[in-house]
Protein backbone atom coordinates (compact mmCIF):
# COMPACT_ATOMS: atom_id res chain seq x y z
CA UNK A 1 0.00 0.00 0.00
CA UNK A 2 1.51 3.29 -1.11
CA UNK A 3 2.31 5.83 1.57
CA UNK A 4 0.12 8.91 1.55
CA UNK A 5 1.73 12.15 0.40
CA UNK A 6 2.96 14.47 3.12
CA UNK A 7 0.64 17.43 3.60
CA UNK A 8 1.58 20.68 5.31
CA UNK A 9 -2.01 21.86 5.45
CA UNK A 10 -3.21 23.44 8.66
CA UNK A 11 -6.82 23.11 9.87
CA UNK A 12 -9.22 25.18 7.70
CA UNK A 13 -9.72 27.80 10.43
CA UNK A 14 -5.99 28.50 10.65
CA UNK A 15 -5.71 28.64 6.87
CA UNK A 16 -8.34 31.38 6.88
CA UNK A 17 -6.19 33.20 9.46
CA UNK A 18 -3.14 33.03 7.19
CA UNK A 19 -2.78 36.79 6.69
CA UNK A 20 -3.17 37.82 10.36
CA UNK A 21 -0.64 35.14 11.34
CA UNK A 22 1.81 36.41 8.70
CA UNK A 23 1.48 39.95 10.02
CA UNK A 24 1.94 38.70 13.58
CA UNK A 25 5.09 36.83 12.57
CA UNK A 26 6.57 40.01 11.06
CA UNK A 27 5.67 42.08 14.13
CA UNK A 28 7.15 39.61 16.62
CA UNK A 29 10.32 39.22 14.55
CA UNK A 30 10.75 43.01 14.47
CA UNK A 31 10.14 43.20 18.22
CA UNK A 32 12.96 40.73 18.95
CA UNK A 33 15.39 43.25 17.48
CA UNK A 34 18.57 43.15 15.38
CA UNK A 35 20.75 42.30 18.40
CA UNK A 36 19.36 38.76 18.19
CA UNK A 37 19.24 38.59 14.40
CA UNK A 38 20.21 34.92 14.07
CA UNK A 39 17.64 33.90 16.69
CA UNK A 40 14.75 35.82 15.13
CA UNK A 41 15.72 34.61 11.66
CA UNK A 42 15.87 30.95 12.71
CA UNK A 43 12.41 31.22 14.30
CA UNK A 44 10.51 33.55 11.99
CA UNK A 45 11.75 32.47 8.53
CA UNK A 46 10.52 28.82 8.76
CA UNK A 47 7.19 30.09 10.14
CA UNK A 48 6.94 32.56 7.25
CA UNK A 49 7.55 29.88 4.60
CA UNK A 50 5.15 27.48 6.29
CA UNK A 51 2.35 30.07 6.44
CA UNK A 52 2.90 31.13 2.82
CA UNK A 53 2.57 27.49 1.73
CA UNK A 54 -0.99 27.44 3.11
CA UNK A 55 -2.12 29.29 -0.04
CA UNK A 56 -1.77 25.94 -1.82
CA UNK A 57 -4.35 24.32 0.47
CA UNK A 58 -6.97 27.05 0.74
CA UNK A 59 -10.46 25.98 -0.33
CA UNK A 60 -11.94 29.06 -1.97
CA UNK A 61 -15.58 29.32 -2.94
CA UNK A 62 -15.63 33.06 -3.59
CA UNK A 63 -14.70 35.10 -6.64
CA UNK A 64 -11.37 34.47 -8.31
CA UNK A 65 -10.53 38.19 -8.22
CA UNK A 66 -10.64 38.29 -4.43
CA UNK A 67 -8.61 35.10 -4.19
CA UNK A 68 -5.97 36.59 -6.49
CA UNK A 69 -5.87 39.80 -4.43
CA UNK A 70 -5.50 37.80 -1.22
CA UNK A 71 -2.48 35.93 -2.54
CA UNK A 72 -0.97 39.21 -3.78
CA UNK A 73 -1.28 40.50 -0.21
CA UNK A 74 0.43 37.35 1.05
CA UNK A 75 3.43 38.11 -1.19
CA UNK A 76 3.33 41.73 -0.05
CA UNK A 77 3.78 40.56 3.55
CA UNK A 78 6.74 38.44 2.39
CA UNK A 79 8.42 41.50 0.85
CA UNK A 80 7.71 43.39 4.09
CA UNK A 81 9.53 40.61 5.95
CA UNK A 82 12.52 41.02 3.65
CA UNK A 83 12.55 44.77 4.29
CA UNK A 84 11.97 44.63 8.05
CA UNK A 85 13.92 41.52 9.05
CA UNK A 86 16.46 40.51 6.39
CA UNK A 87 17.49 44.09 5.52
CA UNK A 88 16.63 45.56 8.96
CA UNK A 89 15.52 48.80 7.30
CA UNK A 90 13.37 50.07 10.22
CA UNK A 91 16.35 49.81 12.60
CA UNK A 92 19.05 51.02 10.22
CA UNK A 93 16.97 54.02 9.13
CA UNK A 94 15.33 54.53 12.56
CA UNK A 95 11.76 54.78 11.27
CA UNK A 96 9.55 56.92 13.47
CA UNK A 97 6.03 58.33 13.42
CA UNK A 98 5.93 62.03 12.59
CA UNK A 99 4.18 63.84 15.41
CA UNK A 100 2.90 67.39 15.09
CA UNK A 101 2.79 69.88 17.94
CA UNK A 102 -0.54 69.64 19.69
CA UNK A 103 -1.08 65.91 19.06
CA UNK A 104 -0.29 65.03 22.69
CA UNK A 105 -2.65 67.69 24.00
CA UNK A 106 -5.48 66.47 21.76
CA UNK A 107 -4.86 62.89 22.80
CA UNK A 108 -4.92 63.89 26.46
CA UNK A 109 -1.55 62.30 27.23
CA UNK A 110 -0.15 65.39 28.93
CA UNK A 111 3.43 64.69 27.85
CA UNK A 112 6.03 67.33 28.68
CA UNK A 113 7.00 69.49 25.70
CA UNK A 114 9.91 71.56 26.96
CA UNK A 115 12.68 72.19 24.46
CA UNK A 116 15.04 69.24 24.28
CA UNK A 117 12.80 67.00 26.41
CA UNK A 118 13.01 63.42 25.11
CA UNK A 119 10.01 61.10 25.35
CA UNK A 120 9.18 57.60 24.16
CA UNK A 121 6.61 57.62 21.40
CA UNK A 122 5.45 54.82 19.07
CA UNK A 123 8.54 52.71 19.62
CA UNK A 124 11.08 55.53 19.12
CA UNK A 125 12.79 58.01 21.41
CA UNK A 126 12.05 61.49 20.11
CA UNK A 127 12.83 65.06 21.06
CA UNK A 128 11.50 68.45 20.10
CA UNK A 129 12.79 69.47 16.71
CA UNK A 130 11.41 71.48 13.82
CA UNK A 131 8.60 73.99 13.95
CA UNK A 132 5.77 71.51 13.68
CA UNK A 133 7.21 68.10 14.39
CA UNK A 134 9.53 66.22 16.72
CA UNK A 135 12.68 64.49 15.57
CA UNK A 136 13.85 60.95 16.24
CA UNK A 137 16.88 60.19 18.38
CA UNK A 138 16.86 56.43 17.95
CA UNK A 139 14.72 53.29 18.22
CA UNK A 140 13.46 52.54 21.71
CA UNK A 141 14.86 49.52 23.51
CA UNK A 142 12.78 46.78 25.09
CA UNK A 143 10.44 44.17 23.69
CA UNK A 144 7.11 45.90 24.59
CA UNK A 145 8.15 49.19 22.92
CA UNK A 146 9.36 47.43 19.80
CA UNK A 147 6.21 45.30 19.72
CA UNK A 148 4.04 48.44 19.68
CA UNK A 149 6.37 49.92 17.05
CA UNK A 150 5.78 46.86 14.85
CA UNK A 151 2.01 47.03 15.32
CA UNK A 152 2.00 50.68 14.24
CA UNK A 153 4.15 49.96 11.18
CA UNK A 154 1.99 46.98 10.18
CA UNK A 155 -1.25 48.96 10.35
CA UNK A 156 -0.11 52.09 8.54
CA UNK A 157 -1.25 52.94 5.03
CA UNK A 158 1.85 53.00 2.82
CA UNK A 159 3.85 54.53 5.72
CA UNK A 160 2.19 57.92 5.25
CA UNK A 161 3.03 60.06 8.28
CA UNK A 162 6.22 58.12 9.00
CA UNK A 163 9.79 59.19 8.41
CA UNK A 164 10.10 56.61 5.61
CA UNK A 165 7.13 57.89 3.58
CA UNK A 166 7.59 58.38 -0.16
CA UNK A 167 7.97 61.74 -1.84
CA UNK A 168 5.08 63.75 -3.29
CA UNK A 169 2.58 62.76 -0.59
CA UNK A 170 -0.30 65.22 -1.13
CA UNK A 171 -1.04 67.53 1.79
CA UNK A 172 -4.81 68.03 1.80
CA UNK A 173 -5.32 69.43 5.31
CA UNK A 174 -3.19 71.05 8.02
CA UNK A 175 -1.99 69.08 11.08
CA UNK A 176 -4.38 71.03 13.32
CA UNK A 177 -7.43 70.27 11.14
CA UNK A 178 -10.43 69.40 13.39
CA UNK A 179 -10.67 65.63 13.77
CA UNK A 180 -14.47 65.51 13.99
CA UNK A 181 -14.79 67.55 10.80
CA UNK A 182 -12.28 65.27 9.08
CA UNK A 183 -14.21 62.16 10.16
CA UNK A 184 -17.49 63.68 8.95
CA UNK A 185 -16.00 64.55 5.54
CA UNK A 186 -14.41 61.14 5.12
CA UNK A 187 -17.67 59.44 6.13
CA UNK A 188 -19.54 61.28 3.38
CA UNK A 189 -16.76 60.36 0.95
CA UNK A 190 -16.98 56.68 1.92
CA UNK A 191 -20.78 56.70 1.46
CA UNK A 192 -20.43 58.39 -1.95
CA UNK A 193 -17.96 55.81 -3.21
CA UNK A 194 -20.07 52.98 -1.79
CA UNK A 195 -22.94 54.01 -4.06
CA UNK A 196 -20.62 54.61 -7.02
CA UNK A 197 -19.15 51.11 -6.64
CA UNK A 198 -22.64 49.61 -6.40
CA UNK A 199 -23.75 51.47 -9.54
CA UNK A 200 -20.66 50.31 -11.45
CA UNK A 201 -21.26 46.70 -10.35
CA UNK A 202 -24.90 46.88 -11.46
CA UNK A 203 -23.93 48.43 -14.80
CA UNK A 204 -21.35 45.75 -15.62
CA UNK A 205 -23.67 42.97 -14.42
CA UNK A 206 -26.31 44.15 -16.90
CA UNK A 207 -23.83 43.99 -19.81
CA UNK A 208 -23.38 40.87 -21.98
CA UNK A 209 -20.04 40.27 -20.26
CA UNK A 210 -21.36 40.25 -16.69
CA UNK A 211 -19.78 41.67 -13.54
CA UNK A 212 -16.25 40.61 -12.67
CA UNK A 213 -17.48 39.13 -9.39
CA UNK A 214 -19.83 36.74 -11.16
CA UNK A 215 -17.86 35.95 -14.28
CA UNK A 216 -17.03 32.43 -13.06
CA UNK A 217 -20.73 31.51 -13.11
CA UNK A 218 -21.37 33.04 -16.54
CA UNK A 219 -21.66 30.19 -19.06
CA UNK A 220 -20.35 30.60 -21.60
CA UNK A 221 -18.32 33.74 -20.80
CA UNK A 222 -18.73 36.50 -23.40
CA UNK A 223 -15.37 37.80 -24.61
CA UNK A 224 -14.58 41.40 -25.63
CA UNK A 225 -12.54 40.23 -28.63
CA UNK A 226 -15.37 40.26 -31.16
CA UNK A 227 -16.66 43.71 -30.11
CA UNK A 228 -15.65 47.05 -31.69
CA UNK A 229 -12.76 49.10 -30.34
CA UNK A 230 -14.90 51.78 -28.68
CA UNK A 231 -16.95 49.13 -26.90
CA UNK A 232 -13.78 47.64 -25.41
CA UNK A 233 -12.39 51.10 -24.68
CA UNK A 234 -15.52 52.07 -22.76
CA UNK A 235 -15.67 48.93 -20.61
CA UNK A 236 -11.95 49.13 -19.91
CA UNK A 237 -12.49 52.54 -18.35
CA UNK A 238 -15.58 51.33 -16.49
CA UNK A 239 -13.46 48.68 -14.77
CA UNK A 240 -10.65 51.17 -14.14
CA UNK A 241 -13.19 53.44 -12.45
CA UNK A 242 -14.56 50.49 -10.46
CA UNK A 243 -11.07 49.75 -9.14
CA UNK A 244 -10.46 53.43 -8.36
CA UNK A 245 -13.77 53.83 -6.51
CA UNK A 246 -13.30 50.61 -4.52
CA UNK A 247 -9.82 51.63 -3.36
CA UNK A 248 -10.94 55.16 -2.49
CA UNK A 249 -13.82 53.76 -0.44
CA UNK A 250 -11.48 51.47 1.51
CA UNK A 251 -8.99 54.31 1.99
CA UNK A 252 -11.72 56.60 3.35
CA UNK A 253 -12.79 53.97 5.89
CA UNK A 254 -9.16 53.48 6.92
CA UNK A 255 -8.73 57.23 7.42
CA UNK A 256 -11.86 57.39 9.57
CA UNK A 257 -10.70 54.55 11.82
CA UNK A 258 -7.12 55.86 12.10
CA UNK A 259 -8.11 59.40 13.04
CA UNK A 260 -10.98 58.31 15.31
CA UNK A 261 -8.66 56.06 17.34
CA UNK A 262 -5.92 58.70 17.48
CA UNK A 263 -3.44 56.53 15.56
CA UNK A 264 -3.04 59.12 12.80
CA UNK A 265 -3.24 62.85 12.24
CA UNK A 266 -5.76 64.06 9.60
CA UNK A 267 -2.81 65.25 7.54
CA UNK A 268 -1.56 61.65 7.33
CA UNK A 269 -4.73 60.35 5.64
CA UNK A 270 -4.88 61.87 2.14
CA UNK A 271 -7.00 60.54 -0.70
CA UNK A 272 -5.79 57.29 -2.23
CA UNK A 273 -4.71 58.90 -5.50
CA UNK A 274 -4.41 62.52 -4.42
CA UNK A 275 -5.73 65.24 -6.70
CA UNK A 276 -6.79 63.69 -10.01
CA UNK A 277 -6.05 66.96 -11.83
CA UNK A 278 -2.38 66.50 -10.94
CA UNK A 279 -2.13 63.02 -12.47
CA UNK A 280 -0.71 64.23 -15.77
CA UNK A 281 2.53 62.27 -15.49
CA UNK A 282 4.04 59.33 -13.63
CA UNK A 283 6.35 61.73 -11.78
CA UNK A 284 3.36 63.51 -10.21
CA UNK A 285 1.52 60.31 -9.28
CA UNK A 286 2.52 59.55 -5.70
CA UNK A 287 0.24 56.58 -5.11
Amino acid sequence: MAASALSLALPPLLIHLQLPLLYLNNILALAIGPNHHLLRLSISLPILLFLVSQSLYREWGGTWGNHYAMNCLVLSVVFTYVDWILLSSPDKEAWYKIRYYGDDKKAGTGRAKEKGKAVEDDGAVVKKGAEKERVVVGPAAGFPSRLWWGVRLATTSRYVGWSCQVKNVPVEVDPDYPRLLFIARKSLRAILFYFLVDIAHAYTAASPHGAWAGIASLKPPVSFVSYPFWHRFWYSWVHIFLTYASLEQANAVYGIMSVATGLANPRDCPSMFGDLKELVSVRKAWS
